[in-house]
């Protein structure tokens, strides 16, 4: 084939990841706060994390046998859609918000004077009502002034006010009244106040409702943006099995945009959303509130439904699986020696690769006190040696096989998170030199070119996207679920610094266990596979997109 015809080839699967990467790393690292700007907490928003996994867990493989058998180019089109619309409507959650509701502007609360004619200069209080009281009689127990409590059991009783002022406040979603009742000096201060009788607490939002709306739109936004990634990981692989050359020549490539998207999405949101905390209405506190990100998700729409016309002007060469056998005929190569092993280590590796996912970035900066500064460069980082790996992991594959590549992946992972958990903690503004070197063993794309290797190896051809699928589900699904759990119970008993060494130790002792049964047993059956595989294609003749007496190049490793 000339090198025209596989640059026009490799063409379209390097558009399409392009465009599915530079939408969904518009949103993607916004997912957590654009949460927390409905009004969730942490503890909230990780239990969705834990849920999601094992209620998404059969869609990926599921969902990558439909898209063998119906077609990639509408199993694509239709997938993005539906994760273009989530990403839409996840702008349109409602806001739950919770907040003091009344509040006091006094002296230096030490000095409070409950015989002073006039110790609080103005009272606030958020309401429901269109208009504001006309007087006050109130009882109020205590104050709080900078998260300290003071008992004053004060009864404030006014008719009289210099002035009253009532508007609406947009982050609580309510009204609110300001009460000025004397004049205040330079040194005053608003206190929390807690009323005798009277509900303290300014609630707006169904909290209920907006956590689960979140968890729907969550578990149904993984369930179709998974399988998306898997089809498209599959599409490109057998695109290049056609014209010859490595897949990762092709996610190269295609993986360009996943470090132009953040940068982007991030000089977009600091230009065109306000920056700083969210003041609360009557003191003009910071509050707990966090800004809206749906910028971003309005972007991810935007570039996925553009995207899926451009699909539909792209040419497939590929086309779906016509033959009409049953389920569990099409699943006969799994039951096997080598893919239930593969399979299985891929388990283990997803277990350590959620310690990472849910600690290490935390730890980095909560632990060893890593500025925002560095945090963005580091992620930059990250994006680009997962980049520079895949070329990497393209050319060595050949060499050390693909199931080595995903071994090498899990040691260096693990190494990574042995070494950072020795790392001291750093002055504020201080180069993290031993954090960059770690970031050096970034593996995740590097193992995915081991992981599409492998499946090339054990899974028919036609049935790419369901072995993808597969292997998306035990590594990123099923097992980002149980790490998530289990790693999150240790982390409370241990604390994160030696979460992250034992984990450290236990991946590089499963990497080099794993090693050695793959050398010694494992191997050994992907020879049995090949030669069953080099019979089926010879009573078929040849596969539709081999020419007769070709040897089937998925067949790579020895």
């Amino acid at each position: 084939m000339l090198l025209k015809e596989k640059i026009k080839a490799m063409l379209v699967p390097i558009t399409i990841y392009w465009l599915m990467n530079l939408g969904f790393f518009m949103a993607w690292p916004y997912i957590s706060l654009q949460a927390r700007s409905y009004g969730l907490t942490m503890s909230e928003i990780l239990l969705v994390v834990g849920i999601v996994p094992f209620i998404t867990f059969p869609s990926a493989p599921l969902l990558g046998y439909a898209a063998d058998k119906m077609g990639y180019k509408s199993f694509l089109m239709v997938s993005m859609l539906v994760t273009g619309c989530l990403a839409f409507a996840f702008c349109y959650i409602p806001v739950y918000s919770k907040a003091p509701k009344y509040w006091v502007m006094i002296e230096s609360p030490d000095d409070f004077n409950i015989s002073s004619s006039n110790p609080i200069k103005q009272f606030g209080s958020y309401t429901s009502s269109e208009s504001c009281e006309e007087k006050i009689n109130v009882s109020i127990s205590s104050i709080v002034c900078n998260d300290v409590s003071f008992n004053i059991n004060f009864d404030l009783v006014v008719n009289q006010f210099n002035y009253i002022n009532s508007s609406f406040c947009e982050p609580y979603n309510c009204n609110y009244c300001l009460y000025d009742i004397s004049n205040q000096g330079e040194n005053v201060t608003f206190c929390e106040a807690k009323l005798e009788g009277f509900e303290n607490t300014q609630e707006s939002g169904n909290q209920s409702k907006v956590f689960w709306l979140f968890a729907v739109f969550r578990i149904l936004w993984e369930t179709s943006i998974n399988p998306a990634y898997n089809t498209i990981d599959a599409l490109a692989s057998r695109i290049a099995q056609k014209v010859k050359i490595d897949w990762a020549a092709i996610i190269f490539f295609g993986h360009i945009s996943t470090i132009i998207s953040p940068l982007l999405a991030g000089y977009l949101l600091d230009s065109f959303t306000s920056s700083g905390d969210i003041l609360d209405c009557i003191s003009g506190q910071p509050t707990d509130l966090v800004k809206s990100y749906s910028l971003a998700f309005y972007l991810m729409f935007g570039i996925y439904i553009s995207s899926i016309i451009v699909i539909f002007f792209l040419k497939f060469d590929i086309e779906a699986d016509k033959k009409k056998e049953t389920l569990f005929k099409d699943l006969s190569w799994l039951p096997k020696l080598a893919p239930i092993s593969f399979y299985l280590f891929l388990l283990t590796f997803g277990i350590i690769f959620s310690v990472y996912e849910g600690f290490y970035f935390v730890f980095i900066v909560e632990e060893l006190n890593i500025s925002d500064k560095w945090f963005g460069i580091l992620n930059s980082l990250n994006g680009f040696v997962g980049v520079v790996q895949i070329a990497v992991g393209g050319f060595l594959h050949k060499y050390v096989g693909s199931m080595n590549i995903v071994i090498i992946s899990l040691t260096f992972t693990s190494l990574r998170l042995l070494l950072v958990s020795q790392v001291r903690v750093y002055d504020l503004g201080e180069v993290p030199t031993e954090v960059i070197l770690c970031t050096l063993l970034e593996c995740q794309v590097f193992q995915w070119v081991g992981v599409v290797g492998y499946v090339k190896l054990v899974a028919p051809k036609e049935l790419t996207a369901t072995g993808m699928g597969i292997a998306a589900s035990c590594m990123f699904v099923l097992a980002r679920g149980i790490g998530s759990f289990a790693s999150g119970q240790i982390n409370e008993i241990i604390g994160m610094r030696s979460l992250l060494e034992y984990t450290g130790y236990t991946g590089i002792g499963c990497a080099v266990s794993f090693g050695l049964a793959y050398h010694a047993f494992i191997k050994r059956t992907e020879i049995k596979m090949e030669k069953e595989e080099k019979s089926s294609s010879s009573e078929e003749h040849a596969e539709d997109d081999l020419s007769p007496g070709t040897e089937n190049p998925r067949i790579t490793q020895l």
